[in-house]
């Protein structure tokens, strides 16, 4: 099945905001119970969503740079 590169990584995109909802979410919910160590990793993982989006976002934009010269790739291909 060939899918688009730039598909892939909108989607990628899209469920790292979802993600990045849960956890804030997770997080303020945490810090008013007290639970240090589950906001503590709510924490963590928001810093790494927050690290990898700009990364995807410049991929992104680098996929249209040269779109039409692959016209896809394989994800069920071995």
């Amino acid at each position: 099945m060939l899918i688009e590169t730039t598909t892939l990584i909108d989607e990628a995109i899209e469920r790292l905001e979802a993600l990045r909802g849960v956890f804030a979410d997770d997080y303020a919910v945490c810090r008013r119970a007290g639970l240090a160590r589950d906001a503590y990793a709510c924490g963590e993982a928001l810093e790494a969503i927050a690290l990898v989006l700009p990364k995807l976002e410049l991929a992104r934009a680098a996929q249209d740079a040269v779109a039409g010269r692959w016209p896809g790739v394989c994800v069920d291909c071995e």
